[in-house]
């Protein structure tokens, strides 16, 4: 993961998608779903594509699940500041995910199944 978030906030969409198995399943926030690294790599693109910045702040692991030497689960979140396309003000994204962790031949660490429920996170009230 300490590779990972790097390459998103770079917009490189192909490294973010080299993370992935090659059959993985990466589902967002509004439910697209993307399978094979393939179509994570498009669907990386194409969300990079609709910010014009994005600075992201630290990715906690809240709990880690290790089944065997080659298996894995990890719960947890995060949080980026977004400046969309079109829009003059930034909205701070809360991310909690679960990803499901293949340890392949390699020895490299890949994702295989990823659900993320992303939420914006309200502006401080203004006190008069």
């Amino acid at each position: 993961m300490t590779k990972m978030i790097p390459a998103f906030a770079a917009k490189d969409g192909a490294t973010f998608a080299s993370f992935f198995t090659d059959d993985a399943t990466w589902i967002l926030p509004d439910a697209s779903t993307y399978v094979g690294r393939a179509a994570i790599e498009t669907g990386a693109k194409a969300f990079i594509e609709s910010f014009e910045s994005a600075a992201l702040g630290a990715v906690t692991i809240d709990k880690l699940i290790v089944a065997s030497d080659s298996e894995a689960v990890t719960f947890s979140h995060g949080s980026m500041t977004i400046t969309m396309k079109g829009k003059k003000t930034a909205e701070v994204h809360n991310n909690p995910f679960a990803d499901y962790w293949i340890k392949g031949a390699d020895g490299m660490w890949r994702i295989s199944y990823e659900v993320n429920a992303e939420g914006i996170t309200a502006a401080p009230a203004v006190k008069k």
